[in-house]
């Protein structure tokens, strides 16, 4: 008897051969048999009938093949990044610098325009200056993603980034400065 098989490159593997039917049962299942049956349905429904919410289940599951559709293709991600040529990931790196570069001169800004006694070209001491850092901290904290807070190196990285972008008097260090600011400040 012939046999007629189909190239190994042309064969379903068992698990999409099992969804598709399980798919198709589905659909048999939940489809009317007959026009009779849909205006069946179509009726208000009597005091013993048992509604199942198909489209519930359905919701659900979409929202589940989402979650799990985002679990898998997050870490692919991360993985082909890391498989870039080095000349992309270093004007990655150059536009991520840049973005905090813009970000932390207009945090800056914001806070010399806000604290009273601050202005641009004028030295700063140890007072207003912690207020300047502590408003533009929290300017930063408030406008940038969590992402970028996080490759700049956390809440206390970008103070002291704040900080060396400051004109301060003499008197006042970064020491002191930090002690006068609440690092501790959240979303």
């Amino acid at each position: 008897m012939f046999q007629h098989r189909l190239p190994v490159r042309f064969r379903l593997p068992w698990w999409a051969a099992a969804l598709a039917l399980a798919i198709l049962a589905l659909v048999i299942i939940t489809a009317p048999v007959s026009a009779q049956d849909a205006v069946a349905t179509a009726a208000p429904p009597a005091a013993t009938s048992v509604t199942i919410p198909f489209g519930d289940w359905l919701v659900s599951i979409a929202n589940f093949i989402g979650v799990l559709a985002a679990a898998i293709i997050t870490p692919l991600v991360a993985w082909a990044a890391a498989k870039l040529p080095p000349a992309i990931q270093a004007n990655i790196t150059a536009q991520h610098r840049a973005q905090v570069e813009q970000l932390l001169a207009r945090a800056v800004d914001y806070a010399i325009g806000a604290v009273a006694g601050a202005a641009k070209d004028k030295a700063l001491d140890v007072n207003v200056g912690s207020a300047v850092v502590a408003v533009a901290l929290q300017q930063v904290i408030d406008i940038a993603p969590r992402w970028l807070m996080n490759w700049m190196g956390g809440e206390q990285r970008i103070a002291k980034m704040i900080i060396a972008r400051l004109n301060l008097s003499a008197e006042a260090s970064a020491t002191a400065l930090l002690a006068g600011v609440d690092i501790g400040l959240r979303r």
